[in-house]
């Protein structure tokens, strides 16, 4: 059996927003494809053993590291701190490629590659990719890009905030790629970024996130839910949703209901108009007790959590362009979701699949063969990777 090491730039458990389900996602598919997958945790110590303990099949590996940063580092994080928004939106401070990467980390990785021998290490986002310089030829490198990260603070500055995460320039992007043997992207788009980045130079599969097949029944009720982390495109989505679509959506089905799941909820007061149902661990039941599921994402990159775990749940859901990213385009009209490109077909398109039975159904069944057809094309791709390092 091959081995394989995933160096997260986070805990993977619990598997509370996108970036953990896309690690956790992608352990299970590797174990599909034939290999034992081993984890490099680093800093959260708390995050380490909840995953230890959610995870009992992985071995798990802690990294501490000492948290200090370069000067260079150190005086851009301090720049961004003090330049409002409208100055940075000018001069934009963006991180060099290895700015917030553990220190020694990359030490570690090669000092524990050298006591298992894994026949593949792979680093979770761009920015850690300098745990991959110190392994040699006879290891194959991968990079889980996630997101695409140049450029990526100009989304915040358009909603008036600063961003919180990493962002970068096009040259520093492609040193950390071109670190790796093959790059995977979340979806076909970004795919095509990363392939134009690396000039041809490294070979690039899009591997989404595996799905498990939805097995439950379809709910009947006129419960509409959007899920969430309490972040800055979440809740101009949210905002988006409350302001210019639900209340034409409750003028014409008036016993809808809308539910808010996920610390999102936090983002806006009580109100009758909604029930707020917080964070819950486990997001299984609240589906079984929707209809439909609405993704009206703004802005974002890398894949649209959301409208993938609706249609995992065989969910009908109604979704805009960006909600949709990387999806839609598999068909002009998609038949696995509703896909909304304005704010009044988005009215009309909830308020049908909220009064319509017979829409419920036939998104239901077509999330099942949907899901089936995606797991099986990333499987494929990824079992070429494993059988091609023979």
């Amino acid at each position: 059996m091959k081995k394989l090491l995933m160096v997260a730039n986070s805990a993977i458990c619990p598997v509370i927003n996108g970036s953990r389900k896309r690690m956790f996602s992608l352990v299970r598919l590797f174990e599909k494809a034939g290999c034992d997958v081993q984890i490099v945790i680093t800093n959260d110590k708390v995050g380490f053993m909840d995953t230890v303990e959610q995870m009992p099949g992985n071995k798990i590996h802690f990294f501490d590291s000492d948290r200090k940063k370069s000067a260079g580092a150190t005086q851009r994080a301090e720049l961004r701190q003090k330049m409002s928004i409208d100055m940075l939106n000018i001069y934009s401070v963006p991180y060099r490629i290895d700015d917030m990467f553990p220190n020694g980390l990359d030490d570690f990785v090669a000092e524990l590659h050298g006591r298992e021998r894994f026949d593949f290490v792979i680093v979770e986002y761009v920015y850690m990719s300098k745990a991959l310089t110190k392994l040699g030829s006879d290891v194959v490198k991968i990079v889980d890009t996630i997101d695409i990260h140049t450029g990526r603070e100009k989304m915040y500055y358009s909603m008036g905030t600063k961003p919180l995460g990493f962002y970068t320039t096009r040259l520093q992007e492609r040193k950390g790629v071109l670190r790796a043997d093959y790059v995977f992207a979340i979806q076909k788009d970004e795919s095509k970024y990363f392939y134009k980045l690396t000039g041809g130079k490294r070979k690039v599969l899009t591997i989404g996130n595996y799905l498990d097949v939805p097995n439950d029944a379809v709910n009947y009720n006129k419960i509409v839910l959007f899920v969430g982390s309490n972040n800055d495109p979440n809740r101009e989505a949210l905002n988006y949703f409350l302001q210019h679509i639900w209340g034409k959506v409750h003028n014409r089905v008036p016993d809808a209901q809308f539910w808010i799941a996920g610390d999102v909820s936090n983002s806006v007061k009580e109100s009758p108009d909604y029930t707020k149902v917080g964070f819950v661990d486990d997001l299984s039941n609240i589906y079984k007790e929707v209809r439909v599921v609405v993704n009206p994402m703004l802005s974002g990159t890398g894949l649209p959590i959301k409208t993938i775990e609706a249609l995992a749940y065989g969910k009908p859901i109604v979704a805009t362009e960006s909600g949709a990213r990387g999806l839609y385009k598999e068909g002009k009209n998609p038949r696995a979701f509703l896909l909304a490109k304005n704010t009044e077909e988005f009215v009309n398109k909830l308020i049908c699949a909220l009064n319509d039975d017979g829409v419920i159904n036939r998104i239901h069944q077509n999330c099942v063969r949907f899901v089936e057809r995606y797991n099986d094309k990333l499987l494929r791709r990824l079992i070429s990777v494993v059988e091609g390092s023979d």
